[in-house]
């Protein structure tokens, strides 16, 4: 008979692990820019929503002030309160809801100037956005025939030398914007939603 001597024999312990999965977040919405809203966004959406999706896909504003004057950096706004936030050359613009002046809303977007540095026909952010047809900043008046036909109009005033298009007229809201010169390689330097500030 053999024997085992206490304490020679030893039984490891059965360990079990246990892994937890986050459920994947889905991407931040596509935001393009649209004569209706920005991506989901349409016109008449509260600051909150907007600000928290805008800012999912490109971090915080670089600025959001509020203006109480009649003439602001933007222009003349169809609001006596207007809150601008700008995520460097986008700039999303907030007045006062039709009928209950106390809630804001979005009502237009401007692509192409940055408040804060004073720049012009720059995208000091890298945002890249486009149209859904894809009309952004840098895109050529050649480019733009290219994408939009019969429904671009094109607009010269050779005594102040501004060049600008409007893109979907007649309709209530449609985009425009300015082009740097009057030849076909002539890049877009600002595109925003009108109506908007004048």
């Amino acid at each position: 008979m053999t024997m085992v001597a206490a304490g020679s024999c030893s039984i490891s312990p059965i360990v079990t692990s246990t892994t937890t999965t986050t459920p994947a977040r889905p991407p931040p919405p596509e935001l393009t820019l649209t004569p209706n809203g920005i991506g989901p966004l349409s016109f008449g959406s509260n600051p909150e929503d907007v600000l928290a999706a805008v800012t999912e896909q490109f971090g915080a504003p670089n600025s959001d002030v509020v203006h109480r004057d009649l003439e602001t950096p933007y222009g003349r706004c169809p609001t006596t309160v207007l809150r601008a936030a700008a995520w460097g050359s986008l700039v999303l613009l907030f007045g006062e809801k039709p009928g209950m002046p106390s809630e804001m809303v979005l009502f237009a977007w401007s692509y192409g100037f940055d408040p804060e540095r004073g720049e012009g026909g720059v995208d000091t952010r890298n945002l890249n956005l486009t149209t859904p047809e894809g009309a952004g900043l840098g895109t050529t008046r050649s480019d733009l025939r290219d994408l939009y036909g019969m429904r671009l109009e094109e607009m010269e005033d050779t005594s102040i030398e501004v060049w600008s298009f409007a893109i979907g007229l007649p309709a209530d809201r449609w985009i425009r914007g300015l082009l740097d010169g009057p030849g076909d390689d002539a890049p877009v330097v600002l595109i925003e939603s009108a109506p908007g500030c004048a």
